[in-house]
């Protein structure tokens, strides 16, 4: 048996989906390093967000904020509240079809990627998995 995943070559990240692991001990008060303030931008500020976000292209961004997005948090605050990344979208070609998959973060147990895929793409997911894995 052989399964034919996604390539990755062409994937386009989507999001992340995070995690804080209730048991955990907590990461306590976080001092702030910088002065911030937090409020809610619009799409005057995608030339400062696009380069916070580390991208050559503002386009993105703007389609980001076309389809009513909002912009509040860092990845670097998330997990400096304790969540963790466990596992990201991608849009991949499979079987010359481009759509959503759900790829593991290292270290991340795969039933817990497969309880995210199950809660997000419903059955849906397992027939696609059916698709992909084949008896020689």
């Amino acid at each position: 048996m052989y399964m034919v995943l996604p390539s990755g070559i062409n994937a386009q990240h989507v999001g992340t989906f995070w995690m804080l692991p209730l048991d955990a001990t907590t990461t306590g008060n976080v001092v702030p390093r910088v002065p911030a303030t937090f409020q809610r931008i619009g799409p005057e500020a995608t030339p400062l967000l696009t380069q916070a976000m580390e991208r050559n292209d503002p386009a993105e961004v703007y389609q980001r904020f076309a389809t009513g997005r909002c912009c509040y948090a860092s990845q670097t605050g998330i997990a400096l509240a304790g969540f963790q990344p466990i596992a990201d979208i991608v849009i991949d070609c499979v079987l010359t079809l481009r759509r959503p998959w759900l790829r593991g973060r290292p270290g991340i147990p795969e039933q817990l990627v497969m309880d995210i895929r199950r809660a997000v793409f419903g059955d849906a997911a397992r027939a696609w998995l059916a698709v992909l894995t084949r008896e020689n």
